[in-house]
């Protein structure tokens, strides 16, 4: 398959099928209400079987749930799901050192059970699995043999820097949640090369759930400036850090694109 050029690892690499089986699996739970000690060793069982041949899990470091890990910001009865991959060596593609996903699902501290209706579990599932494929990806990515050249690229180039979203960044400024450093540093983490096709995986799944169809979420990549947080939350964040026709977004919608007409049931 043919991979960007201004991508550095084969980009059919990412493709991760399991994610579908995953998701199949998580769903058939149909959890209504559940301690998130449970949660945690319900959803950890199907994810370490499916992806056992992917990934080294440490025993402790594949979910955390509960008090060292919530927040106090967070709506009682709510939750996050966030993740992130500690890289270990890799030597000839043969690992000498366990790479650990860690996996945090953030509720407020006051929640001694998470309730689910049928609605808001069908979300919280699909927000595990979106963690679980990004996560993937950097692991992915790091299996590549051209792992080490593409950490040389993290950051943002001057000429990509003049296609930031300024109209945006004072918007966010107005409404007192946000600074200056602050959004400096998501562009500088979302415009490295490998949060970009991490995330851009994500938004191809979030755009076809949204439509139930690849060729609708295609159609829609034509006015991509006009995606919204509703369709995608991660497109959406795109939308909001860089200008339309900068160097980053132009990647990016050709990344999402890609991953959204493979014919893989994955997303």
């Amino acid at each position: 398959m043919k991979s960007f050029k201004y991508y550095l690892i084969e980009i059919s690499s990412v493709s991760i099928p399991e994610i579908s089986e995953l998701k199949k699996s998580l769903l058939k739970l149909k959890i209504k209400k559940v301690t998130p000690k449970k949660l945690k060793s319900l959803f950890l069982k199907p994810t370490r079987k499916i992806f056992k041949d992917h990934v080294i899990f440490n025993d402790d470091f594949l979910i955390f749930v509960g008090e060292n890990h919530s927040n106090k910001d967070i709506s009682p009865n709510t939750y996050n799901v966030y993740g992130s991959f500690v890289e270990g060596e890799v030597e000839d593609y043969e690992i000498d050192e366990p790479a650990i996903i860690y996996l945090s699902i953030m509720n407020n501290p006051k929640d001694k059970d998470i309730t689910f209706n049928k609605e808001k579990y069908i979300t919280f599932v699909n927000l595990y699995v979106d963690a679980v494929q990004h996560e993937l990806v950097h692991f992915k990515q790091w299996l590549s043999k051209n792992y080490v050249e593409l950490e040389k690229t993290r950051g943002i180039s001057k000429k990509e820097l003049k296609g930031v979203n300024s109209f945006s960044l004072l918007k966010k400024l107005k409404k007192g949640d946000y600074t200056r450093d602050k959004y400096k540093e998501d562009i500088q983490y979302y415009s490295q090369q490998f949060e970009m096709e991490a995330f851009a995986l994500n938004a191809a799944s979030e755009l076809k759930r949204y439509y139930n169809s690849a060729e609708k979420a295609i159609k829609v990549l034509k006015n991509y400036s006009k995606i919204n947080l509703k369709q995608s939350p991660v497109f959406s964040s795109y939308n909001d850090l860089f200008k339309p026709n900068s160097v980053i977004m132009k990647k990016f919608v050709k990344l999402v694109a890609h991953f959204i007409k493979e014919k893989d049931d994955s997303l």
